[in-house]
């Protein structure tokens, strides 16, 4: 008797380190109600085999699936393998990227709020966690002045079309702006209330 139950026990624990996650085990448990910390932390646990193609990430977010989860199904998932580029073509950046944890204002599952998201600058652009706005199409940068005392700033940028909002406390958005400046100085730039940063803004912005 009591083999057979070690027997079943162990079957049972090999049942459960051989899960393996995928989209849909994701969507089940976004379905089912967990939240989204819980649904991370499993994510974290556990070993995966997400499909994170474009495709795949566009019906993920059809099927309700918030952003910090899809944002930790990209994080586990391995990285792709680089394609062979001959060395005569290897480029070596100009400068290095820096990058620091922000507050993101987009579009999540339960609408427009502000969500955790990695900010960087480099040489030759901005990128916000998947997205890349190259430094050509960024018209102007700048600095939502508050007068409360610590409070978070907030740093925007516009691409013409829409404006990406960023909050932080500390010097972190001082130090990408300083970057960006440094990189491409013919931006224009200081805070968003002056008259020549306003009239690059989009209209949404006024």
């Amino acid at each position: 008797m009591r083999l057979r139950i070690l027997l079943v026990l162990l079957f049972a624990t090999s049942l459960y380190a051989d899960e393996v996650l995928d989209n849909g085990a994701v969507v089940r448990m976004v379905r089912a109600g967990l939240s989204t910390d819980v649904v991370v932390t499993k994510i974290a646990q556990s070993p995966s085999a997400f499909d994170t193609s474009v495709d795949a990430l566009i019906t993920l977010k059809s099927d309700g699936v918030p952003d910090p989860v899809i944002k930790a199904m990209l994080m586990k998932a391995p990285a792709p393998a680089p394609e062979p580029v001959a060395e005569v073509h290897a480029v070596t950046p100009r400068e290095g990227s820096i990058c620091v944890q922000v507050q993101y204002y987009t579009l999540a599952a339960k609408g427009w709020d502000w969500t955790p998201a990695l900010l960087c600058a480099s040489g030759t652009g901005i990128d916000v966690d998947e997205q890349n706005i190259p430094y050509e199409r960024v018209t102007t940068h700048c600095f939502v002045l508050s007068a409360l005392p610590r409070s978070e700033k907030e740093w925007w940028f516009s691409d013409g079309q829409d404006i990406h909002k960023f909050r932080a406390r500390g010097n972190e958005l001082q130090t990408i702006s300083d970057f960006v400046s440094r990189t491409r100085s013919g931006i224009p730039h200081g805070s968003c209330g002056d008259r020549v940063v306003r009239k690059l803004l989009p209209a949404t912005a006024h």
